[in-house]
């Protein structure tokens, strides 16, 4: 073959090859655009919960509200589900299902919006973080905005958080951890650099064993370490004063609990999700390709349910 033809055919070679990455990259960004519109949709009006908007730290800050039709004005438990990264509080509504666990058990369930949709947890993430939005300072307003026009019984106040949601719900623990009784989080890690380990406060964490994003064994993912899941639980136990020891608190694959002994009213309990990636266990998986598989074999919602029902403080607290 001559030169010309031999400098034609590599042309042709590498023209397909990148064709074919064009392509790849393409359906990718289609499937992460459907992912979105499965998660987003703010002013999807086909959710039962109502959209409000407060002014906080400088900025007009949005949450969606579900209050239960059995709601009387008699106090009554708060959750507040934070959205994971390139989600918002509609998205969180859809994924967790919480809405109906309210209507079970009659909670009023907050929803709130991250800034371009994601939350500032001290290193991580996005804009939030590099504009340093103070989301504590949010999350602390929409919930005086909640109690000021509902009864909240101040003693069972909860926090649920995936991913992204989950760093900030570990960041409020570590700043703030009065200002709610219990968090719960999945896919999510203490991203905090210094977080004081004095403070107790009941934590229940639930991970993915084949999680990419914050990996079960810990690893670093977009400059920012994520700790092996067990050693975070030790380090949490520590902080609320339990025991070295551990019990199998609930085995049903394909899941296994485990909690700290001698927590007292501290528990620390995690769960570790045997080859589940980074999803909201119980909810249909989105991107498996990129995130690995969820299951329908166990509910992360009622298992965060289950835990907050064990805890209440003994007195008020107003935040």
């Amino acid at each position: 073959m001559s030169g010309a033809k031999k400098a034609l055919a590599r042309g042709l070679t590498q023209g397909r090859t990148w064709w074919v990455v064009l392509v790849t990259l393409l359906v990718l960004a289609a499937c992460v655009g459907s992912a979105q519109a499965r998660f987003r949709r703010s002013d999807d009006s086909s959710l039962p919960s109502n959209v409000y908007a407060i002014k906080s730290g400088g900025l007009v800050r949005t949450y969606r509200l579900y209050v239960p039709a059995s709601y009387s004005g008699k106090p009554v438990p708060l959750l507040v589900a934070l959205h994971p990264a390139l989600s918002d509080g509609a998205g969180m509504e859809k994924l967790t299902r919480f809405d109906d666990l309210a209507d079970r058990y009659g909670v009023i369930v907050a929803y709130p919006d991250g800034v371009a949709r994601m939350w500032n947890a001290d290193r991580c993430c996005g804009r939030p973080m590099k504009d340093n939005i103070d989301d504590v300072g949010f999350i602390n307003d929409m919930v005086a905005k909640i109690e000021s026009n509902y009864a909240i019984d101040t003693t069972r106040k909860y926090v649920a958080g995936f991913s992204n949601g989950a760093f900030l719900a570990h960041h409020i623990a570590c700043v703030e951890p009065d200002a709610f009784t219990a968090y719960a989080v999945t896919g999510g890690a203490i991203t905090d650099a210094n977080c004081p380990d004095a403070q107790p406060t009941p934590i229940l964490l639930i991970h993915g064993t084949k999680d990419p994003r914050s990996p079960w064994d810990g690893g670093t993912t977009e400059g920012v370490y994520r700790p092996p899941v067990v050693d975070l639980a030790r380090r949490l136990a520590r902080r609320n004063h339990c025991s070295d020891t551990t019990t199998v608190s609930y085995a049903s694959a394909p899941a296994v609990c485990k909690t700290f002994s001698g927590c007292g009213s501290n528990e620390v309990t995690y769960c570790a999700l045997d080859g589940v990636g980074h999803q909201w266990a119980g909810a249909p998986a989105v991107l498996p390709l990129l995130l690995g598989p969820s299951t329908d074999r166990f509910s992360t919602t009622d298992q965060m349910w289950s835990f907050f029902q064990r805890h209440q403080r003994r007195t008020q607290y107003n935040h």
